[in-house]
């Protein structure tokens, strides 16, 4: 389905997402199935916004960002990690533009460099998530 989704599919595999990573969290997921299922959905949900069809408006955008944030950042887990670059093709220049800025504006703990890392990849920049033209 998220190879053929409208934008009413987003957020139904978002809530999947929700519901099964709050099911990791109160039970055993010593064996990782329920994680590989949270993984998958991650990839049917990028999927879904790259195939939308129509492709998302920009409040739709800013919902999904506003989503992805929240979902890694909001506190109830640390171990799933949306990567940006694969909805990047779905986004605008603004919505990048808002993830970026939340993500530099956010304390990212010791192992926070992921979503930098994949900022740098959609920057084309080896070093960092944002470099002046003057330090290169």
């Amino acid at each position: 389905m998220a190879e053929q989704a409208t934008p009413a599919l987003v957020p139904v595999i978002e809530r999947a997402i929700v519901l099964v990573t709050r099911a990791i969290l109160r039970s055993d997921d010593s064996s990782g199935l329920q994680g590989d299922i949270v993984s998958e959905l991650l990839d049917a949900h990028a999927e879904a916004v790259r195939s939308a069809y129509p492709p998302l408006t920009q409040p739709e955008q800013t919902r999904l960002v506003k989503w992805l944030i929240s979902f890694r950042y909001g506190g109830t887990q640390d171990f799933f990690d949306p990567d940006i670059v694969a909805y990047a093709p779905a986004l605008s220049a603004k919505s990048l533009d808002r993830y970026r800025r939340a993500i530099e504006q956010m304390d990212l703990g010791p192992y926070g460099r992921y979503p930098l890392e994949r900022l740098a990849v959609l920057a084309r920049d080896r070093v960092g998530p944002r470099r002046s033209r003057s330090a290169r």
